[in-house]
């Protein structure tokens, strides 16, 4: 129905070797790539052409990523346009505030292999152009809409005139230019008994019936309404107010689906001014609805990818600081404790180095879903912390509860027997944890919390890893890891 358009793709880097790269990682998607190495020529290039993806490198002299990200989003043609940070650093040291309340949708690292790379930004390009014919449907449908408006406010005007035999002569002349010459829309009238006095060829299409088929049949003979017999039944709401209703309502035209109508009904009056019947228009909306629940699920799509972690499919950092904030504050309100796991996965940088990345992400995938195994409560969140790190959010629990959910994480870990003939601790994969609990308070914070987290995980790694330590005072002494 709608042509396909090619998408124009703007990269942003003040190195020339960067920009090479990326466009050759881009030749395999059938897409015009244009080049800026400064926020300022990007700038320029914006005011001039619309893109439909924009890649930013964080780090660049005069105009960082950040600030031309920000200027971006004040020019009206690229207000939501998708935004990806590229950047050298590893994505978990960047500043998650910054990155996202610019409005990025992801920062990717060079590193990544280049088919990876590649089917993010095709991701992300498909989603862009999903919403732009979306945004195409509903304004040529509104523009539909806009027209059969101003017939049923003509049908309205006609019906108010104050001599009634005019109205009466201008009601039939108006009412018989909108059956016969609306053709997109279908609209029939109806008697007070509910039996059908017209209908136009676009409602005897829907019905599959003739005119002379029609005509004098009830309607809800014809249409599975069910506001039939009911107060919200349209017939009976004119018939006692006079009032002109218009509702979205779905209706079974086939056994197959319901179509979607914007039904627009107002009252008929007789030539002694009573109320006769109601004539009726049917708009057909199922497109538009169609494409607003398309429209919704990209953006759910969206707002999940931003906030899971794209390896392992758990939360990633930026979910879990918005996670423990809120819990932060539910506990105070509830005077409960909160508590926090820290894991880190032992000797994982030999387990790379000896079996490779792929086998590394195969083995992170492995243990977020074990750990998963042991995070079950709705209140509860895993989340991926960066790298080979897991953090565990408990709202309610302390004490001996934390020490189990941490024990059951340490044997499903062992229980994935993933070899490791680098390991110091073990013939197999194993994870060091590190538990924190407390009641929050106005005087403290959640960071307090992760940091003491953290320090005992660290006490746990040079007590000799592969097991689950509780933080105590004393281990504010130790180093930091």
């Amino acid at each position: 129905m709608y042509e396909a358009f090619r998408q124009t793709v703007l990269i942003v880097d003040d190195q020339q070797s960067n920009l090479m790269l990326l466009e050759n990682i881009l030749s395999k998607i059938n897409v015009d790539i244009r080049t800026s190495t400064s926020g300022e020529e990007a700038l320029e290039l914006l005011q001039e052409q619309e893109f439909d993806l924009i890649i930013l490198d964080i780090m660049m002299p005069g105009i960082d990523g950040i600030e031309t990200a920000n200027r971006i989003r004040t020019i009206s043609t690229h207000e939501f346009v998708p935004i990806i940070f590229i950047t050298s650093m590893n994505p978990s040291d960047t500043p998650d505030i910054e990155i996202y309340s610019c409005g990025a949708i992801d920062c990717l690292s060079r590193s990544l292999p280049p088919d990876i790379l590649r089917a993010k930004i095709r991701n992300f390009l498909d989603l862009s152009r999903h919403r732009k014919t979306l945004e195409d449907i509903s304004s040529k449908l509104s523009t539909a809409e806009k027209s059969t408006n101003e017939y049923i406010e003509q049908l309205e005007g006609a019906m108010l005139r104050t001599n009634q035999m005019t109205v009466e002569a201008e009601i039939a002349g108006l009412t018989h230019r909108l059956i016969f010459n609306t053709a997109s829309d279908a609209m029939w009238v109806l008697n007070k008994d509910y039996s059908i006095k017209q209908l136009n060829k676009a409602f005897s299409e829907i019905l599959g019936l003739s005119e002379e088929e029609a005509v004098g049949r009830k309607c809800f003979d014809l249409l599975d309404c069910p506001r039939h017999d009911s107060p919200d039944c349209m017939l009976s709401r004119i018939v006692a107010s006079g009032d002109h209703v218009e509702s979205d309502i779905e209706l079974c035209i086939s056994s197959e689906s319901e179509s979607s109508f914007i039904v627009s009904s107002a009252a008929l009056s007789g030539i002694g001014g009573g109320i006769e019947g109601i004539v009726e228009s049917f708009k057909d909306i199922t497109e538009r609805v169609q494409a607003e629940r398309a429209l919704a699920e990209v953006n759910r799509k969206l707002e999940h990818m931003a906030i899971t972690d794209g390896l392992t499919g758990i939360a990633n950092r930026r979910f879990f600081t918005q996670t423990i904030e809120n819990e932060w504050r539910r506990m105070m309100r509830e005077h409960a404790p909160l508590t926090v796991i820290m894991g880190d996965v032992d000797y994982f940088k030999f387990f790379n180095d000896t079996y490779g990345h792929s086998a590394g992400d195969d083995c992170l995938i492995a243990i977020a879903r074990a750990m998963k195994s042991c995070v079950l409560r709705s209140a509860d969140l895993l989340a991926r912390y960066g790298g080979e790190e897991f953090v565990a959010v408990l709202p309610g629990i302390s004490g001996d509860g934390a020490i189990s959910v941490a024990e059951n994480i340490l044997k499903a870990v062992r229980a994935q027997a993933i070899p490791h003939a680098e390991s110091r601790v073990s013939d197999h994969v194993s994870i060091s944890l590190g538990i924190a609990s407390m009641v929050p308070e106005r005087t403290i914070s959640y960071t307090d919390l992760i940091k003491q987290a953290d320090l005992a995980l660290y006490q746990a790694k040079m007590n000799g890893r592969n097991r689950a330590l509780t933080y105590s005072s004393d281990m504010n002494n130790c180093l930091s890891p």
